[in-house]
């Protein structure tokens, strides 16, 4: 039996949470993933949005035996937030679903891509900065946040994510909000090498 794993990728205000609802809808044998967090719950946040962590609770785990395969910290106006997967967060032999930052994602896939009982598959929502930065300002999140953060996380992805546009850009893909499947449009192993 494999585990399969897609992976959504995407800028923030993408539309990242819309579509996994959507495909887990579509398709409700997949599981969705819950991944940690020490961040706080925002008030427009499902209790089961992550595994809501705190500093404490991440240094436990860090020296338990649990292993991690991806982790990211983040340094926000509100003050240093981590975000992590553990290989027990994964349903195994079934079909799962996750949404990622793009380190998250390419490390994730570097350590499980080469393991015969993985299938992990890489998505890129890809939405154009003009859709994001019009729902930045109309979205729940978007008004409960400063413009500052909001511009900050902006930037950042668009650093982020910059040589997987530009690769997939030269393969003539437009951001209209659909997922792009990495491993059919770029050689995204060479990218996972060459940028993760």
């Amino acid at each position: 039996m494999t585990t399969n794993l897609a992976i959504i990728v995407g800028k923030t205000f993408s539309g990242k949470t819309t579509m996994v609802n959507k495909i887990i809808k579509e398709m409700p044998k997949t599981y969705k993933v819950t991944t940690h967090t020490t961040r706080p719950m925002r008030p427009t946040e499902d209790l089961m949005a992550y595994w809501w962590e705190n500093e404490d609770g991440l240094e436990k785990r860090l020296n338990s035996s649990q292993e991690i395969l991806a982790m990211r910290e983040y340094d926000t106006e509100f003050g240093k937030w981590t975000y992590w997967t553990e290989v027990e967060d994964l349903f195994p032999n079934a079909d799962n679903i996750m949404i990622l930052d793009l380190d998250g994602a390419r490390d994730i896939y570097t350590k499980l891509q080469m393991n015969n009982e993985y299938h992990v598959e890489v998505y890129y929502l890809a939405t154009s900065l003009d859709v994001i930065r019009e729902r930045a300002v109309n979205s729940e999140r978007g008004k409960t946040e400063s413009p500052d953060e909001t511009e900050r996380r902006i930037q950042s992805d668009i650093e982020d994510f910059y040589d997987l546009d530009k690769a997939l850009e030269a393969n003539g893909i437009e951001y209209k909000g659909q997922l792009v499947k990495l491993s059919e449009q770029i050689n995204y192993t060479g990218l996972v090498t060459r940028y993760g």
